[in-house]
């Protein structure tokens, strides 16, 4: 992170011109790379739930080994199902064990190559598309 001293906070106002607390909350939290995927998530038709866990997965905020690991709670960063290091993308697209799931979607290529907002924001945005007369956004929520 970057050292910020409290003149530069009190010197940041809000647009108003207004020094206010989330002003300083928006000075020091890193910037949002892409907030289409958040609105995109918010906008979902699933559960609540599901649109927690979907806002989890694109902030990297699951505790997967890979995380747990870094923090040095965990000594081997390994996912238990496979042996290889887990990631959100592991855990979700990339184990072997999921592939076959994503395949049977008939996921093409594509799908298997893109990074983690990219994987999670290309499929809520397609509403047209559908398996069995529901929404492909849905179906892809619910795999989750």
């Amino acid at each position: 992170m970057f050292d910020v001293g409290i003149e530069l906070i009190l010197e940041v106002p809000n647009p108003n011109g207004i020094f206010s607390i989330k002003s300083a909350y928006d000075l020091l939290s890193p910037p949002q790379s892409n907030k289409a995927i958040f609105e995109l998530i918010w906008k979902t038709p699933c559960q609540k739930r599901i649109q927690r866990f979907l806002w989890k997965c694109a902030n990297n905020a699951l505790p997967i080994v890979e995380s747990l690991f870094k923090r040095d709670i965990l000594t081997d960063p390994s996912y238990w199902l496979c042996g290889e290091v887990e990631t959100v993308l592991h855990c979700l697209r990339d184990c072997p064990k999921n592939k076959v799931l994503w395949r049977n979607l008939n996921c093409n290529l594509e799908f298997f190559n893109l990074d983690l907002e990219e994987w999670l924001l290309k499929p809520l945005k397609i509403f047209e598309r559908k398996l069995l007369n529901i929404p492909w956004a849905t179906i892809f929520s619910h795999m989750l």
